[in-house]
């Protein structure tokens, strides 16, 4: 079949305490778990969504959606979104980034660019109160962002454990606030042209690979954090806690 659950232009729909697994593909869709496609105000709660060719969950086009106390897992695309407008909301959601016996083997985020959480071309997105975990590997990135202005992107007391990359941006606009980020391989990348707000966030990084990487004419701001065991001899990658390198890159460091 071509999705689990199909919402298309419904406006205030809830999908709640449901379970959606095993759900393959056919010629034109791509497999997705749960599809809200268009609409306003939907909402996605307290749900499971295992074993699909596509995203877990892909939100398209939405506007003001919602996804609440979800738990999704696999080495996969988990949530998608992608030309969202409105407040969409990312609440206390379980994400579990590794290989899942149900699913194709993959080569991770190096690979294919995939990451657990996608927001491409969104703005008014508030990622909150979510867990991204990846224990044994280091093959996936928890948060992918993609040309995302506007109102941006707020992250804001998550916890972020393993993996490649916690956060990787491009052409972005986003804050991150009360957060914790241990043990990838680089907490935050930065590729292209971002502007970024870190404030009372603790980075830790037992790599010692570097924890905030930012490149080309971007701008980071960092107040309040904790940046520890960002670097060691061992690692020998030549970067320090905080990278910003590019011309016409600002950093700022007030506390």
């Amino acid at each position: 079949m071509a999705y689990g659950i199909l919402l298309w232009t419904a406006s205030t729909g809830l999908v709640s305490r449901v379970q959606v697994t095993g759900v393959d593909s056919v010629p034109g869709a791509n497999g997705e778990g749960i599809r809200v496609l268009g609409g306003f105000g939907n909402a996605i709660e307290l749900s499971a969504v295992r074993s699909t060719i596509g995203p877990r969950i892909l939100l398209d086009s939405t506007s003001g959606a919602r996804v609440s106390a979800d738990t999704l897992a696999g080495r996969h695309r988990l949530l998608r979104i992608r030309t969202a407008t409105g407040a969409t909301v990312i609440t206390n959601n379980v994400f579990s980034l590794n290989q899942q016996s149900t699913d194709p083997p993959s080569g991770g985020s190096a690979m294919d660019g995939r990451a657990a959480l996608e927001i491409l071309e969104s703005a008014g997105v508030t990622v909150s109160g979510n867990t991204f975990t990846e224990t044994g590997s280091t093959a996936m990135d928890a948060i992918r962002l993609s040309d995302s202005r506007g109102a941006g992107v707020t992250i804001s007391a998550s916890r972020f454990s393993g993996g490649r990359y916690h956060v990787r941006s491009a052409r972005s606009t986003w804050s991150l606030s009360g957060s914790l980020l241990e043990n990838a391989v680089r907490a935050i990348v930065a590729e292209e042209a971002d502007t970024i707000a870190m404030t009372s966030d603790t980075l830790r990084n037992g790599q010692g690979r570097g924890c905030v990487d930012v490149r080309g004419q971007s701008s980071l701001a960092v107040v309040n954090g904790s940046l520890a065991n960002c670097t060691s001899a061992t690692a020998d990658t030549g970067m320090a806690a905080v990278t910003v390198g590019g011309v016409g890159a600002i950093l700022t460091v007030p506390g």
